[in-house]
């Protein structure tokens, strides 16, 4: 922030400053806020996820005991296989380990162990749902009244009631022992049983029938006896008592977890506080110190000021008291100004020349901060819509995606062109404009503009006519980027203000020598055409004929303007024909060289091949857009360069001192570090003084200052971005 408010010579740049320093602070401080909360609430959800995992295991075992006591006795367990309660209580079981492994993740999370409590924890619980499911297994082999082991055995105690064969009195002893133990489950009543049915068995034993029904009486009391054992229901032994053994120590271990959860929790509670409360402390005092510091340094000068006038007056204005202040506050310099003019009775006029100085420079301040914004920001996208067009070149295509890939290559480049001319209207309002003189073929380009325009065209219902009579017999020479951009403003301008009937582009030659023809160009309408009022003012740059146009039609009123420069620069005149609802016509003609097409397909078949003298070498790429990164990998790899990518400048750097390039291909506008700090590290460092690597820069900010201050830093040569193919070539092998 210190290095900002050096830079900035404003008094409101640097209030700003200031001010949005300490709502950044108070922003940090307030995302500190929430993430201390958040962890609060998280430890508060981890004891509430504990409190209820324990107190879903306890009520789970309530219920199974419930239904120990009364829930096995009814017909759906045995007759449907299935008893509400505990299956409930084995599907709550089953969930368990889910609760607390979720547990366990978040206790790590809290850096808080517990694993051999876990696995234990985990280990009864697995071992609870098995004994459990088997205890379910021996209720139901028991049964109850007609159903299970005990239904079949009362099935033969009524059967051998029915027989009449033993007295009523030793069959009722011996189903008063059968019901003693079935209530008491106690193995004396069991065993007079089984004395009782030997003695009876001996008695009976010339009777078959009498004797098979005791032996099944018999077999089925002692089953159920034995079943009864196994699940030692009533006396807590075998697999009951084991249930009862893993439910305590299960409780145990949750209340143990709960115990030292709780207590981790606490602790980390404590510190989270502990440590909020220094946080606090400590950004309370950066903010003291910061609103401290930002109003020494904004006043500074102004108490400066003051006593240097305070002087001048008790000194009875002696013009020799001339102290001199250098303040960094634009402000101040200002007031110290006008206070040596009003010594020197010249008040008045240095007020009028500050109000316009700083008109003035406010004014390119805003305009440079534009055209800056415009050229970083709509060439990146454009340098990466380019590249993959190029991409999509390489694929195979038939003949209707190829035709439309190449005039979304052609609408592209344009858009690019419109951009570069934006860029570059203060150059031609300057009249530093740089027109080139190369060999053009004006009817292929202006049919793609034509077919470009002629969607736009019917969307309106428009006929869109193109009139052109080519001489074959020689090739222009000129600025073909520029003339199609004078077109396209036309064309544009003329489909817009159209609502109905047609828009015209007729391009005729006339030869006027042998290496020289005059190119006449019209563009017609009818629309809506221009009032007289407005005439004086429609080539000036941001204006346009009617305010109401600006709402209706949209538009900057740039570009009639940068037409008319382009025109008048290449030697020709933009002419104006209108009137209010018959429509509009622009009309231009330039003069310009010619050359036979003999000589024309020399040169195109002359040129210079690609070099191959890349193939294998190792080149460090700094770009830090993801699709840009994708552009150059493939530009890269078709000139068979070996490419190593960086994210941003630090990590170029050390990607520069790990392994060995050629050359560094180096964006400037990068993140953590950007491309000049990079350059300025590779270029300090002791590899770069034993291999003298070169440089270059490749940004999307093409302006002047960005090359000089490129070059500044110790960069070798600048590629602009979108990049293209061929000249980045050309200037890798420059240096390699």
């Amino acid at each position: 922030m210190a290095i900002f408010l050096r830079k900035s010579k404003s008094f409101q740049s640097q209030v700003f400053l200031s001010f949005f320093a300490l709502i950044s602070i108070i922003v940090i401080w307030l995302l500190a806020y929430y993430s201390f909360e958040k962890r609060q609430l998280r430890l508060v959800d981890l004891v509430q996820n504990i409190e209820s995992t324990k107190s879903s295991f306890s009520n789970n075992t309530n219920d199974l005991q419930r239904f120990l006591l009364y829930g096995y006795k009814k017909q759906s367990l045995y007759k449907q296989n299935k008893q509400e309660d505990i299956d409930t209580y084995i599907t709550k079981l089953t969930m368990l380990p889910i609760h607390t492994s979720n547990i366990q993740f978040e206790l790590k999370a809290q850096n808080i162990e517990f694993g051999a409590y876990f696995q234990q924890l985990n280990s009864d619980l697995n071992s609870l749902v098995l004994q459990t499911k088997a205890l379910k297994e021996i209720i139901k082999k028991i049964g109850y009244k007609d159903f299970g082991t005990v239904g079949d055995m009362r099935n033969r105690a009524h059967q051998i009631e029915k027989e009449q064969t033993i007295p009523r009195v030793e069959l009722f002893l011996l189903r008063r022992h059968e019901k003693d133990f079935m209530l008491r489950s106690d193995v004396a009543y069991a065993a007079k049983f089984n004395n009782l049915i030997e003695q009876q068995l001996q008695r009976f034993q010339s009777k078959p029938r009498t004797v098979f029904l005791l032996q099944e009486y018999r077999h089925f009391f002692n089953k159920v006896v034995q079943l009864q054992n196994i699940a030692g229901i009533k006396n807590t032994t075998g697999i009951y008592g084991h249930i009862i053994h893993l439910q305590s120590r299960i409780k145990k271990g949750l209340d143990r977890i709960e115990q030292q959860g709780l207590d981790h929790v606490q602790t980390k509670t404590d510190q989270l506080n502990r440590q909020w409360r220094l946080l606090t402390i400590i950004i309370v005092g950066i903010i003291i110190s910061s609103v401290l510091w930002f109003t020494n340094k904004l006043t500074s000068d102004l108490k400066r000021l003051t006593g240097i006038i305070n002087t001048y007056i008790q000194s009875q204005f002696d013009p020799q008291k001339n102290e001199v202040i250098e303040s960094n506050i634009l402000e101040v310099d200002y007031l110290h100004r006008a206070f040596q003019m009003l010594k020197s009775q010249l008040r008045s006029n240095l007020d009028d020349l500050e109000r316009t100085i700083e008109k003035l420079e406010k004014t390119a301040q805003y305009k440079s901060r534009f055209l800056a914004n415009m050229s970083h920001e709509i060439r990146t996208p454009l340098n990466g819509v380019l590249g993959m067009l190029d991409m999509l070149k390489e694929s195979k295509l038939n003949k209707t995606q190829r035709k439309q890939l190449e005039l979304a290559s052609f609408t592209s480049k344009h858009l690019l062109q419109l951009v570069n001319m934006v860029l570059d209207y203060s150059k031609i309002d300057a009249g530093k404009i740089k027109l080139e003189q190369i060999p053009m073929h004006l009817h292929r380009d202006l049919q793609k503009l034509v077919t470009i325009f002629h969607y736009q065209a019917k969307e309106k219902k428009l006929e869109l006519e193109f009139d052109f009579q080519e001489d074959q017999s020689c090739c222009l020479e000129g600025d073909p980027v520029r003339l199609q951009q004078v077109i396209i403003n036309l064309l544009s301008n003329a489909i817009k203000f159209t609502h109905k009937g047609k828009v015209v582009l007729r391009v005729h030659q006339k030869e006027l020598s042998s290496d020289k023809k005059q190119v006449f160009i019209e563009v017609e309408d009818s629309g809506v055409g221009i009032a007289e009022k407005h005439l004086d003012k429609i080539f000036e740059a941001f204006e346009q004929g009617d305010l109401s146009n600006t709402r209706e039609y949209g538009g900057a009123g740039l570009g009639l303007t940068i037409s008319h420069q382009i025109v008048d620069a290449m030697g020709g005149q933009l002419k104006l024909e209108t009137a209010v609802g018959q429509g509009t016509k622009f009309s231009f003609s330039i003069v310009l060289p010619c050359l036979p097409l003999e000589e024309r397909d020399d040169r195109t078949r002359h040129q210079a091949p690609l070099a191959a003298g890349l193939q294998g070498k190792k080149v460090l790429v700094a770009e830090d857009n993801q699709l840009n990164r994708r552009v150059l990998k493939f530009i890269l790899d078709g000139l068979q360069v070996q490419s190593t990518f960086a994210k941003n400048g630090l990590e170029a750097v050390c990607h520069f001192r790990n392994h060995q390039y050629d050359m560094v291909l180096m964006d400037v506008h990068m993140p953590i570090m950007d491309g000049y700090q990079a350059t300025k590290s590779i270029r300090t460092s002791k590899k770069y003084k034993h291999h003298d690597i070169p440089v270059i820069a490749v940004s999307a900010s093409a302006f002047s200052e960005d090359v000089d201050k490129a070059k500044e830093v110790g960069m070798c040569d600048f590629v602009s971005k979108p990049i293209d193919k061929n000249y980045l070539q050309q200037v890798m092998l420059r240096y390699i």
